[in-house]
Parts: structure tokens; C-alpha cells; sequence
């Protein structure tokens, strides 16, 4: 179409800018041709075009080329920073893990010192028992009469000592037997190299997990346990040592703030399955909380009270285990965390 005021057939010039076609030069040709223009003039401005169409397609290919390379630093710069991240999780979750242990310390050192105050005092009595026999021996050793040695004996209670000196002995033997059992638990809990399966009672597990946790709280929630005797399982003890100390830790933070907290923790083997559940009667979760838990970093502690990270590791954990780790609301309120596991864990992992 022309443009009004536009070209004049008998003796006007042609003006490119009042012919309306596509940027395109075969429709411009096309549409010269229509228009009458002599060869000359035609060919000139077709020339014209094609340079106008060459430049653009120019500068478009620079524009293009300065946006690829910036998309490739922008990728560069990208995976240098998921790399960073990366290594930022890991050392988090190994803050986090070494934030659980520092939390148990209390805990852990009243377990040891129930053992090592029963072993110092069985020690100090066959210390004083070793002394009185060592000075009735002497007295045989003298060729002292048998009067005098009675009466010795009785002084010293050597009958006494002789009866106890069994019993003390085996109970310094179970004493420090259980300090090498807490100190075993603390060094698969603090493990990060790859852990075997090994066959173990959970219920047992679960308890030293408990205790860990419950008695390094100045004011710690009532414990209600329905477990059975024993439940064998072959599993990554370390590894779920932790998710069972992180989820009685979570319930024992939901129960901070109240008097009657009660913790309950029930366990029953379901064919090749054993399902353990960790509940409290606290706040709950929010329904909008959720689907959040379970991710790294979320938390709804006060700043400076968590990481965000103690659910996330327990259900990556329990993951590597052959299990998982769901919510659920409690039914009378309160919070309900089941910890699916098989009897039998797979192959490979790593704490």
C-alpha cells in the first residue's frame, strides 16, 4: 500500500520508508517492481535494504554472542555457587550432629558417673580389704597363737572381707563394662566413616537414646515406653542411635514449656518391618508446617534454639537405612513421628 503523499508515478522519487512490507527483501523487490520504478533506482535501493538487513543481522549476531558468553558465566558462576553450597549443608550437618552430641554431654555424663562412683567405691573397699588381709597374713607370718589370731581375725572382720571381696569384684567388672558400653554408643554416635550392619536389640537402643536425652534436662517430660522385651534388628546402630536421640529431642523441645509433658515411645514388629513411634501430647505442628518439616533448614524454635536440620537428618538417615519417617497429628493433640525400618538394612551407606 502507499503511504498518503507518497510516490509519484510520473517524475516523484521513490521513498523506501513509504512503502509498508515486511522487512524482507525478496517482498521488497516484489513490491518495488509493483510500484514502476526503473531498474536502476530499483537495484540501488534493494542494495540499500540488503545492507540495512545485513547490518541488523550483524548486530544481532554480536548481541547474541555477548549473551551467550554471559549466559556461560552465568552458568560458571552458578555451579561454583551450588558447589559452595554444597559444602556449606555438609558442614552444617556436621554442626548439627556435633550440636546433638554437645546436647547430650550432661546426659552422658551422668550415665558414666553412676558406673565410675561404683567403681571407685568397690575399689576403695578392696583397698581396705586388701589392707586388713595383708595385716592378717603378717600375723600368720609372726607364729602368733590362735587365740591371738582369733581375736585378730574378728578385729578385722577378715570373715566379712572374704564374703565380699567376690561381689565387689564383679560389680566393679559390671561397672566399668557399662562405661565401655557408653563410651562404644558415644563413639558410633560421633562416627562419620562408613558404619557396618550389625544385629542388635532396638528396644535397648531406644532406651540408652531416652536416657541420653531425658537426663540432661533440668526438668525433663514423664516417659511412657510400650515395648516388648526385645526387638532384634540388623541395621547401622550409630545411624539410628541418632535419628532415635533427635526425635526424642524433638518432643522434649515441644514439651518445654509445659508441666504435664508426657513423651510416649511404642515399637511392634510388623512382618519384615518394625515400625517405632516417638509422640508427644505438645502443640503439634501446624497443618501449613507440615509438608515443611522434614526440610533441611526449616524450624519454628526461637532464633538461636535449632538449626532446622535435627528432622531433616533423622529422615535422610532413615532413608540410607531402608526405612522412612512420617508425621502424623496425635489424636488427642500433639505431634506422632513413626520411624518404618526393615529387619534387615541394605548394603553400603554412610553415617
Amino acid at each position: 500500500m502507499m503511504a498518503p503523499g507518497g510516490f509519484d508515478r510520473f517524475g516523484g522519487r521513490f521513498d523506501p520508508s513509504h512503502v509498508d512490507c515486511p522487512h524482507d527483501p525478496v517482498q521488497e523487490v516484489s513490491a518495488l517492481a509493483d510500484l514502476g520504478m526503473n531498474g536502476e533506482d530499483m537495484w540501488i535501493d534493494v542494495i540499500r535494504k540488503m545492507d540495512d538487513v545485513y547490518a541488523d543481522l550483524v548486530t544481532s549476531q554480536t548481541a547474541l554472542e555477548e549473551r551467550n558468553v554471559a549466559l556461560e558465566n552465568a552458568l560458571a558462576e552458578l555451579d561454583t555457587a551450588h558447589r559452595k553450597l554444597r559444602q556449606t549443608q555438609q558442614q552444617l550437618l556436621t554442626s548439627e550432629k556435633m550440636a546433638a552430641l554437645g546436647r547430650l554431654v550432661a546426659g552422658v555424663a551422668h550415665e558414666l558417673n553412676n558406673p565410675i562412683s561404683f567403681v571407685f567405691g568397690n575399689m576403695y573397699a578392696l583397698k581396705r580389704y586388701g589392707g586388713a588381709i595383708t595385716q592378717y597374713l603378717a600375723a600368720i607370718d609372726a607364729g602368733r597363737g590362735g587365740a591371738e589370731l582369733a581375736a585378730l581375725r574378728e578385729k578385722l572382720k577378715i570373715d566379712r572381707v572374704l564374703s565380699d571381696i567376690g561381689p565387689l569384684v564383679d560389680g566393679t567388672l559390671e561397672g566399668a563394662e557399662r562405661v565401655r558400653d557408653i563410651v562404644q554408643d558415644l563413639r558410633r554416635f560421633s562416627a562419620s566413616q562408613r558404619e557396618p550392619l550389625e544385629s542388635f536389640n532396638l528396644v535397648r537402643l531406644v532406651h540408652t537414646a531416652a536416657d541420653w536425652v531425658l537426663k540432661a534436662l533440668r526438668d525433663p517430660p514423664e516417659l511412657h515406653c510400650a515395648l516388648p522385651e526385645r526387638l532384634e534388628i540388623s541395621s547401622r546402630k550409630g545411624q539410628l542411635h541418632q535419628i532415635l536421640v533427635n526425635l526424642v529431642q524433638n518432643a522434649a523441645d515441644a514439651l518445654r514449656d509445659r508441666e504435664d509433658g508426657v513423651i510416649y515411645i511404642s515399637a511392634a514388629q510388623d512382618g519384615d518391618t518394625i515400625a517405632l513411634s516417638v509422640a508427644d501430647n505438645g502443640p503439634g505442628v501446624a497443618r501449613d508446617h507440615q509438608d515443611k518439616i522434614f526440610e533441611p533448614f526449616f524450624t519454628t524454635k526461637p532464633i538461636g534454639a535449632g538449626t532446622g536440620l535435627g528432622l531433616y537428618v533423622s529422615y535422610t538417615m532413615a532413608g540410607k537405612l531402608g526405612g522412612s519417617l512420617d508425621y502424623a497429628d496425635a489424636p488427642g493433640g500433639g505431634a506422632v513421628f513413626t520411624l518404618r525400618l526393615p529387619l534387615t538394612g541394605p548394603e553400603g551407606g554412610e553415617e
